[in-house]
């Protein structure tokens, strides 16, 4: 089947450890299956620290987030916002993020 490819299922992970960070749900097998796939191009603790800093830095409303409105948020971030969070904690993945 078409959705039963790998490059889908990474996307898919991809989108819930988004989705579920910034809903602040455990999103720890989504972190074992993203690094598992992509191996030594991801550091785990650094990854956990930037999906902390997302979210405890987006807004928490009584509404769940989706892909779509976490996107978004991520958007609207000024040059200086995004330069700071990414200075503040490093960068997860070596090679695909940069």
């Amino acid at each position: 089947m078409r959705f039963d490819q790998p490059g889908y299922r990474i996307y898919i992970k991809l989108e819930e450890l988004l989705v579920k960070a910034t809903n602040k749900e455990d999103y720890e097998d989504e972190i074992v299956f993203i690094c598992d796939f992509y191996g030594e191009d991801f550091n785990k603790g650094q990854l956990r620290m930037q999906l902390g800093i997302l979210s405890s830095s987006i807004p928490q409303t009584s509404q769940c987030y989706n892909l779509c409105s976490v996107l978004q948020y991520l958007r609207d971030l000024s040059q200086s916002q995004r330069a700071s969070s990414s200075t503040d904690s490093g960068h997860a993945c070596h090679k695909h993020l940069q």
